[in-house]
């Protein structure tokens, strides 16, 4: 998990302007431009982006593409030797032919599922947006699929491009098993690498994307066994202005967790034989979180060994909300601890809405699989909610208003066991406002409110096609 503070963060809603902004970026590349796309398709779209990458590439930019074989399966293989042949490295997640000499059978379920740009370090896009026609605006010849992607600017980007960086070295050897990623640790404090003896954390700290890379603040608070590694933050750890060192109050309520958290950190420091030092140290991440700017965290998940990193994040993040979950998701199936974590929420008094795709779909039996858990969502007073215009394609979540997540990861089996996935978390009040500003209008202007007395009316053949496709929700 990564926690970076001092970044400009925006939501750009559909291909209309999440194109734009991903091109302009490109073009203003001056160092480097990494890209890895589930789907990358060779119509309009596609050879807008491959383009301007072959200008890049030629202008001296270093230029590297990551896509998933399944995903774009439907492009042209001119379009990715173009790019190669203008000198991009232009990697393939996974082959689906069996003839292809990184074809593994054992593995042809795992894909490469998320979608980023980073260029130069210091900016990154994340979000569930395809390179497609299907995201243009009609205008344009492109169906208008309703999606959000956020771009991130500021110190958060560098997390990205290690992330890359992982998954880029195995694909050169002909491998998709998640490799080292070794990052300078020169930028720490010195006091830092004193207090905690650095040298045997390190690999904890800089080998792993996923546990800590550069995010110092959060690897103290790890080491204070206040905060697992994989915690979705409802808000910054702070020490309050003008409170010194003191006991944490008795939590009554699982809320009330995050509190007492920051009281037991409160208490450590007071005791500790180096207070002074954890002081200081503690004063320097308060003036980073303090930084004007966005606080963000990314997380990944691997298909393999750390599949749960996201689900874990959302169940605890779910866990401790105390008055608003909005999630939106194109793939809502999720998995039994996660519907019984929304259940417990709505049965504190948390407002839970969701909303997920109606009648204009591209998968019409997932459609189905997730009509199969509306009985017991409704029964627990969850408000759902259907988009009707076009596809949506979105994978949103807000809780208090306080905290967003905008990423690939779909509430579905298959990101959670199979796929690489990535999640942009932002701990900003304001930009969840935007969002949740957006999603009222959507909602009051797009959507259709499940109602529980019409659900219970649906037709006989309806229900039994739900419990059919359900069956194989673990497929889908």
């Amino acid at each position: 998990v990564l926690l970076e503070c001092g970044n400009a963060v925006e939501a750009l809603h559909n291909g209309e302007q999440g194109f734009p902004a991903m091109h302009r970026a490109i073009e203003n590349a001056q160092r480097e431009v990494l890209f890895e796309m589930y789907w990358i398709d060779s119509d309009k779209a596609g050879w807008s982006f491959a383009l301007r990458l072959i200008e890049a590439a030629a202008r001296g930019v270093t230029v590297r593409v990551v896509y998933d074989a399944f995903g774009s399966i439907d492009a042209e293989p001119a379009m990715f030797e173009a790019m190669r042949e203008a000198g991009c490295e232009v990697l393939e997640y996974n082959p689906i032919p069996p003839w292809r000499h990184k074809f593994r059978p054992d593995r042809i379920y795992r894909r490469d599922h998320r979608k980023m740009l980073v260029v130069d370090r210091h900016v990154a896009f994340n979000g569930g947006m395809n390179i497609c026609d299907h995201w243009l605006p009609r205008e344009e010849g492109g169906d208008n699929w309703r999606d959000v992607i956020v771009r991130v600017e500021g110190p958060a980007a560098r997390a990205y491009a290690g992330i890359f960086e992982r998954l880029v070295g195995p694909l050169r050897d002909g491998d998709d098993d998640r490799g080292p990623v070794v990052q300078p640790t020169s930028d720490l404090p010195w006091f830092g690498k004193t207090l905690f003896n650095w040298r045997k954390v390190r690999d904890t700290v800089v080998a792993s994307v996923d546990k800590g890379t550069d995010s110092f603040n959060m690897t103290l608070l790890q080491r204070l066994s206040v905060l697992p590694a994989d915690t979705l933050l409802l808000r910054p750890f702070r020490l309050p202005q003008g409170q010194g060192p003191q006991a944490p109050k008795p939590s009554t309520s699982p809320s009330d967790a995050w509190w007492s958290a920051q009281g037991r950190l409160r208490l450590h420091l007071g005791r500790s034989k180096r207070s002074s030092a954890a002081r200081l140290l503690f004063e320097q991440l308060e003036n980073r979180w303090q930084k004007v700017g966005s606080n963000v965290q990314v997380i990944t998940n691997d298909a393999f060994i750390e599949r749960n990193t996201i689900r874990r994040g959302y169940l605890r993040a779910i866990n401790a909300a105390q008055s608003q979950v909005t999630i939106i998701n194109s793939y809502f199936v999720p998995c039994q601890s996660i519907r019984r974590a929304l259940y417990r929420a709505a049965d504190r008094g948390v407002r839970v809405r969701v909303i997920v795709p109606g009648d204009k779909t591209d998968l019409r039996s997932v459609r189905f699989a997730t009509h199969a858990i509306y009985d017991r969502m409704l029964r627990h007073g969850i408000e759902l909610y259907e988009w009707l215009p076009t596809v949506l394609h979105s994978k949103v979540c807000v809780i208090d208003k306080q905290v967003s997540t905008v990423g690939t990861y779909n509430m579905d089996f298959r990101s959670w066991y199979y796929n690489l996935e990535l999640v942009t978390i932002v701990h900003d009040a304001s930009f969840a406002a935007d969002l949740e500003r957006r999603i009222d209008q959507d909602i009051a202007l797009h959507c259709e409110r499940i109602d529980p007395l019409v659900w219970e009316a649906r037709p006989f053949l309806n229900r039994l096609s739900e419990r059919f496709f359900y069956l194989f929700r673990h497929h889908m």
